[in-house]
């Protein structure tokens, strides 16, 4: 809130509409707003002025006000909570693929604190992907663990993960909330070391769209995670979906990493 109130006392005393500028107006409001997200002015979770507040303040249109904050949300920097929650600045957690973390220790690297919803807890039979993944055959038990993993309140990652009962016995029976990779390693003495992570770009159906907040057919991220002991035998079969806003994820890249000539 003390983020807000500067960022109003700036606008009110600093900040100049250039309304001959060739720029539209809406569009210098966004990249200003924008700017101060990018530099850590405005923080995750901080409140962005609403349209009136932003109308008032700049001697603009509520509409070209609305286009500003319109433009913040096409851009992932903000999300559009709910009724009187306004407009909020959006955390996003940078996931490196080429090293090996769970969301938790992601989150932590990214400064956010990460809270969890429990979905579904049950034992069930391999199949499908999941079977072969752990090359079971029928019959053969896995644990299942469904969470919806939050990012200052706010929904971010659906994750659906498959575990060997044979690894974990007795896993259901642990307070899942926090870092499952830390629970594997206080109860079990192993945790997986390393990963397969596939991305891909799906729409959000119905299910996800609920219960991640967001509009059926909003752009997610798909994540297939297969994880493995040192020994390289797998040890989690994992779909994750996560909101586009609030996660994102690096890749590195090195002259030489290629051997063809494209």
């Amino acid at each position: 809130m003390a983020r807000t109130n500067d960022l109003l006392l700036t606008i009110q005393s600093e900040w100049k509409i250039d309304r001959t500028a060739d720029e539209p107006i809406h569009a210098q409001i966004r990249d200003r707003l924008a700017e101060l997200i990018r530099s850590g002015v405005l923080q995750a979770g901080d409140r962005i002025p609403s349209e009136r507040t932003l109308a008032t303040n700049l001697g603009v249109s509520r509409a070209t006000a609305r286009s500003a904050l319109d433009g913040l949300a096409e851009q992932q920097a903000v999300y559009r909570g709910s009724g009187r929650a306004g407009t909020m600045v959006a955390a996003r957690i940078s996931h490196d693929l080429n090293s090996f973390s769970g969301f938790t220790e992601s989150a932590r690297r990214s400064g956010f604190d990460v809270t969890t919803l429990l979905l579904y807890l049950e034992t069930v039979l391999a199949e499908g992907a999941c079977a072969e993944t752990f090359g079971f055959s029928d019959g053969e038990l896995v644990h299942r663990v469904k969470r919806l993993r939050l990012i200052s309140g706010e929904p971010s990652t659906i994750e659906d993960s498959f575990f060997p009962e044979s690894l974990f016995p007795d896993l259901l029976a642990h307070d899942l909330r926090g870092s499952l990779y830390e629970t594997f390693t206080v109860y079990y003495g192993a945790a997986p070391t390393k990963s397969i992570e596939r991305v891909t770009a799906v729409a959000a159906q119905a299910e996800p769209a609920r219960i991640l907040e967001v509009a059926q057919g909003s752009p997610l991220l798909r994540v297939e995670r297969v994880a493995s002991h040192d020994d390289g035998s797998p040890c989690e079969f994992s779909v994750d979906l996560h909101r586009t806003d609030q996660v994102s994820f690096i890749v590195h890249g090195a002259t030489g990493a290629r051997t063809d000539n494209v």
